[in-house]
């Protein structure tokens, strides 16, 4: 910009467009190779969420193989979060029963379903488990998964009691994936449904060849020089002028320098009095 006249060869704003799409796709990769990395490292966390009595116990103790969490047709019976984790095709799964989420006034009560919320934020799927009958109550739970998490499967329990036909909702939400029904009578079939879903949600079978591990620091990192050039690219489309694409380009190499360890501005300085003739 500043230099125009030192014979640099000018890309066109189609040339930088489809450049800048091509570093958007790399980083893009490299991503979602961090999130593989840390799923194989620490396990794929997964919230059973919704209200009482919609069958997340029932669910977390079939998909254990074991009667973990006590079920009951009394509501509120689970207080605190249960954990338990099993080994999916050399993947660890880690399931968390929660408190299910309503009104109440017992003091425990509300602080098992804080907890729930709490658990919900850091879990990188949400189990919610819907039980067709009490589909009018279900705003509540709704508002608060959508609020805290970023992907959401619908289970629909009890099956064998209803029609899907019968069921009407709203599934424009993008965090919701498509729904699953189950039925308690059918524990080996449930299983296998969860099971098949978990390997092509998290393409399991992967893991292990295309994880890479960085640090939070450098992955946060990522994100930011993701959400410069995505910057640039819409600026360019838009027709903005050189100078203010060329901050958003700027940014994005700082955060270059910052994940390996250099001085961005040294740097800078060093190859602009190297290669341009500044006046004094």
């Amino acid at each position: 910009i500043d230099f125009s006249t030192e014979g640099l060869v000018i890309d066109t704003n189609e040339q930088l467009i489809e450049k800048i799409s091509t570093l958007i796709d790399r980083v893009q990769m490299v991503i979602e190779q961090c999130q593989r990395g840390r799923l194989l490292k620490q396990g794929i966390l997964i919230s059973l969420v919704g209200l009482p009595n919609s069958g997340k116990s029932s669910l977390f103790n079939n998909l254990l193989g074991e009667n973990r969490a006590i079920v009951t047709p009394i509501a509120g019976t689970t207080r605190d979060i249960l954990s338990g984790e099993l080994i999916l095709d050399g993947v660890k799964i880690r399931f968390f029963d929660t408190a299910g989420i309503r009104d109440s006034e017992d003091v425990i009560e509300q602080i098992g379903i804080e907890k729930a919320i709490d658990q919900i934020k850091i879990s990188d799927l949400v189990f919610w488990i819907i039980k067709p009958s009490e589909m009018m109550n279900i705003q509540r739970v709704e508002n608060i998964i959508q609020m805290n998490s970023q992907q959401i499967l619908p289970i629909f329990t009890f099956s064998d009691l209803i029609d899907q036909k019968d069921v009407q909702f709203n599934w424009l939400s993008s965090k919701y994936l498509k729904p699953i029904w189950i039925s308690n009578l059918k524990p080996e079939e449930v299983k296998q449904k969860v099971f098949d879903f978990l390997r092509q949600q998290f393409r399991i079978g992967q893991l292990e060849d295309q994880s890479l591990l960085l640090h939070t620091k450098q992955q946060d990192l990522l994100h930011k020089m993701l959400n410069q050039l995505m910057n640039a690219r819409q600026e360019l489309m838009q027709g903005f002028g050189e100078e203010i694409v060329s901050l958003a380009l700027r940014e994005a190499l700082q955060m270059i320098y910052l994940i390996l360890g250099k001085d961005f501005d040294d740097q800078i300085l060093d190859r602009i009095f190297a290669d341009f003739c500044i006046g004094k």
